[in-house]
């Protein structure tokens, strides 16, 4: 209950900052989110109702699946904090939608454990990875990551692979005949990728000495937090260090459909929303297994002083 009333006060700084367009050039469906952003209430509800739901889902796998050494609800605390670092985030937008969709191919695949063909679940995990494409198309790279996860988990069985790969493709079929019957069927419109020179949602114009300093900082702590991880996985039983190595999988998968499919790639706050899901088990596990609760208060305060700097420069 406290996490959702940090959400939704959180969410506050909506009412007093006009809303990142969706980028054309990124997500499919551009317009709808646009026009839904420009109902100031209407953006923070979904916003909130998005980012606790996103929360708290991701924090019941975090404690199903023993991605931290305790049950804790700090995972979900720290992922409410990443979403209101930069005020191009305080929107709804289709990012949002791809982490839940993220987050069912997790919740599905790590179900997968050790089990034999399983068919039907492969089938949802490329069913999901679809759905995510046809809002941004590079997050198909990640289907990479999920035959990688259907290997590494269980017994290779070759028709699992076949049924994911239709799972794929069912949403682009429902796409293609969308287009069709309303008589703007292109290649263009059923893949399409970024192109132009500008990226969505950039988290800032420029940085202040501040700015960087801090984010210096962040990212050292950052670095702490993932050798932590990583020391802690190697340590762990065979199944929950399979789980935890794939959470490392997908900060890398997130990197490198970026940087691989599109041109001019900057850093920019959808990019780093997509990360926010294995950050937010990074440095969560991090801060719940520090011993000394001053230094976890501090690094959690920076976070909100973080989150200040931003709004207030």
């Amino acid at each position: 209950m406290i996490v959702v009333l940090i959400t939704i006060a959180l969410g506050f700084p909506i009412f007093f900052t006009e809303p990142t367009v969706v980028d054309a050039n990124l997500f499919r469906f551009n317009e709808f989110f646009n026009t839904l952003n420009s109902f100031t209430w209407l953006r923070y509800i979904l916003w909130c109702i998005f980012t606790i739901g996103i929360g708290y889902y991701l924090n019941y796998i975090v404690n199903r699946y023993k991605l931290v050494t305790n049950n804790t609800h700090v995972p979900f605390i720290i992922y409410v904090v990443l979403q209101t670092l930069f005020p191009a985030v305080l929107i709804f937008s289709p990012t949002q939608i791809i982490m839940v969709f993220i987050l069912f191919i997790l919740h599905q695949s790590n179900e997968l454990y050790n089990t034999r063909k399983e068919t039907l679940k492969t089938f949802n995990l490329g069913f999901f990875m679809g759905l995510a494409a046809i809002l941004y198309l590079p997050i198909g790279f990640l289907m990479l990551l999920v035959w990688f996860i259907m290997r590494y988990y269980k017994p290779p069985y070759w028709k699992e692979y076949i049924v994911s790969l239709m799972g794929v493709l069912v949403p682009f079929v429902y796409l293609l005949a969308y287009y069709f019957i309303f008589n703007e069927f292109s290649i263009d419109k059923i893949f399409f990728i970024e192109t132009a020179t500008e990226t969505s949602a950039p988290i800032n114009e420029s940085w202040s000495l501040n700015q960087l300093l801090f984010f210096i900082v962040m990212g050292l702590v950052f670095l702490y937090a993932l050798w932590h991880f990583v020391i802690a996985t190697q340590k762990s039983v065979v199944r929950v260090r399979k789980y935890r190595s794939v959470m490392l999988l997908l900060i890398l998968g997130i990197v490198l459909q970026h940087f691989i499919f599109l041109k001019n790639a900057t850093i920019n706050a959808d990019f780093f929303a997509l990360l926010s899901i294995p950050l937010s088990v990074i440095i969560g596990n991090l801060l719940n297994e520090i011993k000394k609760k001053w230094i976890a208060e501090t690094i959690f305060i920076s976070l909100f002083i973080l989150i200040l700097i931003n709004y207030l420069r």
